[in-house]
């Protein structure tokens, strides 16, 4: 039975067979574009900080270093942690401020990344914070404070300021249909998994699995509110991903878009 997944964001989520999609970019990609992003900013070297018990978090690490390195950037320091457990990251920290890098990469999870924003500073790093869509959540700024996480910016599949007209009707729409919440990446790509498939039935030879199947793989240029979508190789979306800043008010704005 053709699945798509919303925020399945790991690469071997698709390899269990040839009926798994995703609406979403993979782990590989975010960390290419927080590297690529790094660089063009003109930061030279970068620290990081990883739970090396968490295959989201390693995952983003590894494709960011190697990404970083391609570019000619220096990691000077990479401290680890295990598990979402651990609450005291100050040795860590310390070694990183110790390091004085012109950014630093934390691809770590919610429950762990406002506690580790606050930290980060109380060790006296100054450096931008730079996260992956994990942080696409108002409740990250809320819990870290606006007065930490001002600058730091994260990889997002969908801004609700980006100004092309389909992301605009879309962020509209759904204002009006809950109340004036504002869509973050989890309502998008719920809605563009839905739009996948609406196509493939569309467009099958067969309405059945396999041709409904067959048509999903042939998804081209699908215009959607994060952008236009083909789905490539391994039944995996290609498509652009988004870069949020927090302004001074801990509220994420709309920087520009990477396409692969």
């Amino acid at each position: 039975v053709p699945a798509i997944g919303t925020f399945t964001t790991n690469t071997a989520v698709t390899e269990i067979g040839d009926y798994i999609f995703r609406a979403c970019f993979i782990d590989p990609f975010q960390g290419e574009v927080a590297a690529t992003y790094a660089w063009d900013e003109g930061y030279k070297t970068a620290g990081i900080l990883y739970n090396n018990a968490d295959a989201y978090s390693k995952g983003l690490y590894e494709a960011f270093v190697s990404s970083y390195e391609a570019l000619g950037g220096q990691i000077v320091e990479v401290q680890a942690y295990s598990g979402a457990d651990v609450k005291d990251y100050n040795v860590q920290f310390a070694k990183i401020a110790a390091a004085k890098p012109d950014c630093v990469f934390m691809p770590n999870l919610i429950g762990e990344v406002p506690l580790q924003v606050q930290q980060a500073r109380a060790a006296g790093i100054t450096a931008p914070l730079i996260g992956g869509d994990s942080w696409d959540t108002p409740e990250i700024a809320k819990v870290a404070g606006a007065e930490n996480i001002k600058g730091a910016v994260y990889i997002s599949a969908f801004s609700a300021d980006n100004p092309d007209p389909i992301a605009q009707q879309f962020v509209n729409d759904y204002k009006a249909a809950y109340g004036g919440d504002v869509p973050n990446s989890n309502a998008v790509l719920a809605y563009e998994a839905a739009m996948m498939m609406v196509e493939a039935i569309k467009n099958a030879e067969t309405v059945d699995r396999a041709g409904v199947r067959d048509a999903l793989t042939q998804i081209q240029d699908l215009a959607l509110p994060s952008g236009k979508i083909t789905v490539g190789a391994d039944r995996n979306p290609i498509k652009g991903a988004a870069i949020l800043q927090y302004n001074d008010e801990g509220i994420a704005t709309y920087l520009t878009t990477v396409n692969p």
